[in-house]
């Protein structure tokens, strides 16, 4: 079995917080796609012995790979309480030491190597994530997040503005399961923009 599929496993038996909230956008990040996204950054030599922040970490999925590809120093963030305790109970059955703070955003302070993220996409509060790409231009010189395809030109001009000099992306699909009342299907696929951006 391959490390990234090792990986992936991994990632995809975290435990998950059955009380989410539809205003805050709070989505699963699948095991997949996180194992993919956290594979590419370790590629390119931004995980391994750096300091990581997962921004809107959800059960820890990001920040929890990131230390398992060697990390040196891991921080991750949420508003709700009850994906900190989520994503710390998933880190310690892993025997993980990282930094879990309930913090808003905008009152994130540090500076980090690389920010890896899934912000909320906008689709319930207009520009929710725009917060997320200014906090991550500022306080990183690496990002890797996910956004709404829809959006594209939006986030990508957003990211420019903010001092990213060099912009990749790709357009994958996410799974998302069936997880408040007004889905219609057990599982959507939706259409998303990865992007890396560099300074």
């Amino acid at each position: 079995m391959s490390f990234k599929k090792t990986l992936e496993l991994t990632l995809q038996k975290l435990a998950v917080s059955q009380s989410l909230s539809n205003y805050l956008e709070q989505y699963q990040t699948d095991g997949k796609t996180a194992s993919y996204i956290l594979n590419i950054a370790f590629l390119d030599g931004n995980i391994e012995g750096k300091s990581i922040i997962d921004m809107g970490t959800g059960n820890g999925i990001f920040a929890i790979g990131a230390k398992l590809l060697g990390a040196s120093e891991v921080t991750a963030i949420d508003i709700d309480q009850k994906q900190i305790d989520i994503s710390l109970e998933n880190s310690k059955k892993l025997g993980l030491n990282i930094n879990f703070l309930k913090c808003d955003v905008n009152d994130t302070t540090g500076q980090y190597d690389t920010c890896i993220m899934n912000p909320p996409f906008g689709s319930v509060k207009t520009h929710s994530d725009l917060p997320f790409i200014e906090k991550a231009c500022s306080i990183s010189r690496k990002v890797y997040a996910i956004h709404n395809y829809k959006t594209k030109e939006f986030v990508l001009n957003k990211y420019s503005e903010r001092g990213m000099s060099e912009l990749t992306w790709e357009k994958i699909k996410i799974g998302i399961n069936r997880t408040y009342p007004h889905h219609t299907k057990d599982r959507a696929m939706i259409d998303c923009i990865f992007i890396r951006a560099y300074k």
